[in-house]
């Protein structure tokens, strides 16, 4: 059996180590080899989505794991506790140059940045990860959202 490891993403229709300095450790590796990305379509107004060939995306509503959010009402996830440290990065998202906000707290990176598409909708992607590459896989993986 085959083993996948899964990209949630989140669709809302809702009517309703040490990372610092990260940038410079986002962008030294180059390892990340774009063709064992695959592209899929998600359900949501024809956006695409590049992941890795062993990862499988997943609708799923909650908090507590990496993913995108398409709605109205995006939250910025916030710090556990003061004892957190902040940096930030700027890199493409859907076509522009934006701010991406990188909290490291004790053993967990959180990655995230939110974006406007159109007059109500809002984009938020965020990735939770333990390690700086798997922070740099979500980077791509988000950087490859195209509509």
């Amino acid at each position: 059996m085959k083993h996948f490891k899964y990209l949630t993403i989140l669709i809302y229709f809702t009517f309703v180590s040490n990372c610092f300095n990260c940038e410079a450790q986002l962008r030294s590796d180059t390892s990340l080899k774009v063709n064992r990305f695959v592209k899929k379509k998600l359900g949501f107004e024809g956006y695409h989505l590049s992941i890795p060939r062993d990862y499988k995306i997943t609708k799923k509503k909650g908090v507590g794991y990496s993913g995108i959010y398409f709605g109205n009402w995006p939250n910025v996830f916030e710090p556990k506790s003061v004892e957190c440290k902040k940096d930030s990065l700027e890199s493409q998202f859907l076509g522009q140059l934006r701010v991406w906000n990188i909290t490291k707290c004790s053993d967990q990176l959180t990655i995230q940045t939110i974006a406007q598409i159109g007059d109500s909708y809002k984009i938020h992607a965020f990735a939770n990860v333990k390690e700086i590459r798997d922070l740099k896989l979500y980077l791509e993986i988000f950087k490859s959202l195209t509509k």
